[in-house]
């Protein structure tokens, strides 16, 4: 059985590459390294509509549909990936 493009050990790499990315975008020079136990609010400062890109970034490296409560109501990304291995 082959795996998918979003199976595999390097979903954690890939989440946290992606959450970074739109991190630096938002604030350039942060030297804030990301981790699954980072808060999205507390330390990241994601506000509503940039979950919701983020939302979207996630989902097309991913390749997968997440409902929405799950980027609204995680606290960290641990919990998104959480949420992208139950999608599969």
């Amino acid at each position: 059985m082959t795996a998918g493009p979003a199976a595999g050990e390097g979903d954690e790499a890939r989440l946290l590459d992606t959450i970074a990315g739109i991190h630096r975008e938002l604030r350039p020079g942060a030297t804030l390294a990301v981790t699954l136990d980072t808060h999205l609010d507390r330390d990241l400062q994601l506000e509503s509509l940039t979950r919701v890109e983020l939302l979207s970034r996630i989902e097309k490296a991913f390749g997968v549909r997440l409902p929405d409560a799950v980027i609204a109501e995680a606290d960290t990304p641990r919990e998104i990936l959480r949420a992208l291995r139950a999608a599969r």
